[in-house]
């Protein structure tokens, strides 16, 4: 092997040039967790250095952020450069990229860079994309790109593509709940600047894709570059020393960390990062410019090293120390661990609220969790604590939405992980009491509830009420045939995927046009009130299209075949059904029927979600 090179390149230098991704590594796997400490660890540092009172050439000036290595060879007949390792973490950025370009179509007074270049380039006259790309990928970051021939804009075809197109979508439609409002809203064309030119890789270069992947192995298999889990691994079994333990102990790692990578090859990193935030963390960086990285920073780095650094605290000092922390604490968080990503995915009896967070993107759900239960807990103490913590998750972030507060990772960091040191260890008592403080002092109600409507609330966190509505009432009418929660809120079932129908029709003059019995003041009134909760049910999305102009007369008709949100608008719902009666006898619920809907129906049928609401999330209910 001769003639390794190696360079110290920006993203501008690095994703500027045109790529071939080998065949057997072209599906794109990161998921929400993966991209967003990716988005935020850049947000994190940017904010390290920036001040308001700094001008836009003031970015030039910041200190370089090192992101890692990237391993590439050439392709003699294309030229195009083969990424051998750093594919997943090129392709993240490019997705930044290309939302840096909608951003600033979208914002013409941010003056944002156009980094097209990033994305495509022109060769002999026609648009070729950076990085090499199959059909149906090529055609979504075409769609995304808006650099698509015919323009249309149309993303159905998603639902039938490749696993690694969809989680391109996905992760693509993660970055507006990702980023720092501040920097989306006023900041983006310095951030973008500051990823473009200030983010730089190593990498490296070697001459042939089979020196590549010489370089690859001894870097990966040979000890030269172990991951950090393979550290901490050989750090904890070195310091045990009394051999059969220490085969137990490396037996176990071993098992629990094959676990672990069935659900992502990066899923081990995700636990022992989340274990040691949960149960030995104790501070966080501040929110000044220039703050130092503390304990929850630092063992997001690097968290083999912190947990060197910082053993003494932790409480590892003897040989039966180390073995203790690996056969006993290790093996007990981690199998909490796997439970709770087994339920984050599989909406499961006793377990709902843990998928609720999870279908949220609440993404420290699982060091709430680990904090809050002890290490000599029994198995029954740790199930009712567990679903203690989902329940009050989720009452706490539905409380947020309502309020039109935004659920992101970097909203919720400080607030989580503050509860998380409240929590740690405590008995259920505790935490009850924990939790009606934090959410007494959050000062924040579900009467809001009535500013939570379509034209202000994000589609996601509509979406998810209204899914939570719906399965309430299957719930309590006992309904045979009822859809469920964990389907309303699928989003990959393409034409059956569940879209938010306005019962009102759009424009005013079909409303007035179908009915005698018009009590809106103006059309001004008309337009604001049918944004209300009241005003919403969820349809399939074929059928919404097809529904969303029409007058609620002829709507209603169709409106007893679909599911209950929108039954619960016709009379068949309620003739000759005693479950329901039943249901609204003991819930006083005044869910009814209407032949024509109008603003007072609209305000009734409003009241009566409100109610729902404060049903499903009762702090009373949680701790009682």
């Amino acid at each position: 092997m001769t003639e390794i090179n190696h360079h110290l390149r920006s993203i501008k230098e690095v994703l500027g040039k045109t790529y071939k991704v080998p065949f057997y590594q072209r599906e794109y796997r990161w998921k929400r967790k993966q991209f967003e400490e990716l988005l935020n660890d850049l947000q994190e540092e940017f904010l390290n250095h920036f001040e308001e009172s700094h001008g836009r050439d003031r970015v030039a000036q910041y200190k370089s952020y090192f992101l890692g290595t990237v391993l590439t060879t050439t392709d003699s007949a294309t030229s195009r450069k083969i990424i051998i390792d750093g594919q997943q973490r090129l392709t993240s950025l490019t997705l930044f990229f290309i939302y840096s370009l909608q951003r600033r179509r979208a914002a013409e007074a941010l003056n944002i860079t156009d980094y097209t270049s990033l994305i495509q380039t022109e060769s002999y006259g026609e648009r070729v994309l950076n990085f090499e790309a199959d059909n149906d990928r090529a055609e979504l970051i075409n769609k995304l790109s808006e650099i698509d021939d015919e323009g249309s804009r149309s993303f159905d075809f998603v639902g039938e593509a490749s696993e690694g197109t969809k989680n391109l979508f996905h992760r693509f439609n993660d970055i507006e709940s990702i980023l720092n409002d501040k920097i989306k809203d006023e900041y983006f064309a310095y951030f973008s600047d500051w990823v473009a030119e200030k983010v730089v890789l190593f990498e490296i270069v070697v001459p042939t894709e089979h020196d590549a992947h010489k370089v690859f192995v001894t870097m990966n298999d040979r000890g030269l570059n172990l991951t950090p889990s393979e550290m901490l691994k050989g750090f904890l079994l070195s310091k045990i020393t009394h051999s059969v333990k220490h085969g137990e102990a490396h037996a176990l790692w071993e098992d629990k960390i094959r676990e672990l990578k069935k659900i992502d090859n990066d899923e081990d990193a995700n636990f022992l990062r989340t274990w040691l935030r949960a149960k030995y963390a104790k501070n966080i960086r501040g929110k000044a410019a220039g703050e130092e990285k503390k304990d929850f920073e630092n063992i997001g780095d690097s968290y083999h090293r912190w947990l060197l650094d910082n053993k003494d605290g932790v409480g590892i000092n003897t040989g039966d120390d180390y073995q203790s922390f690996v056969l006993d604490n290790f093996k007990k968080y981690v199998d909490l661990y796997l439970k709770v990503q087994k339920y984050s995915s599989e909406f499961t009896d006793g377990y709902h609220h843990i998928y609720y967070n999870s279908s949220k993107d609440i993404t420290m759900q699982s060091m709430l969790i680990l904090s809050a239960i002890k290490l000599d807990d029994s198995d029954s103490v740790a199930e009712r604590k567990i679903q203690l913590v989902s329940k009050y998750l989720d009452y706490y972030t539905s409380l947020r939405a309502v309020n039109l507060k935004k659920n992101t990772y970097d909203n919720l960091k400080d607030i989580l992980f503050s509860l998380c040191l409240k929590i740690r260890d405590k008995t259920e008592e505790e935490l009850k009491e924990i939790f009606v403080k934090h959410a007494s002092d959050s000062g924040l109600s579900f009467d809001e509830v009535d500013n939570f409507t379509y034209s202000k609330a994000s589609t996601k966190s509509l979406l998810n009420v209204l899914a939570r509505l719906a399965a309430y009432i299957e719930e309590g009418v006992e309904q045979t045939n009822s859809v469920g929660y964990d389907v309303y809120i699928d989003r990959k079932r393409t034409s059956r995927t569940f879209d938010i129908e306005h019962i009102l029709a759009d424009e005013y003059g079909v409303f007035t046009g179908a009915t005698t019995n018009n009590d809106f003041d103006s059309e001004s009134e008309y337009k604001t009130k049918r944004n209300m909760l009241g005003g919403l049910i969820l349809l399939p999305r074929s059928r919404n299209r097809s529904l969303q102009e029409k007058p609620y007369s002829e709507k209603v008709t169709r409106y007893s075949s679909e599911n209950i949100l929108a039954q619960t608008l016709t009379s068949d719902f309620y003739e000759n059904n005693p479950q329901v009666e039943r249901f609204l006898e003991t819930s006083l619920l005044n869910l009814k029927s209407y032949e024509d809907f109008n603003k007072q129906c609209l305000e009734e049928r409003h009241l009566v979600y409100k109610d729902i609401v404060k049903k499903i999330w009762s702090i009373d209910e949680i701790v009682s």
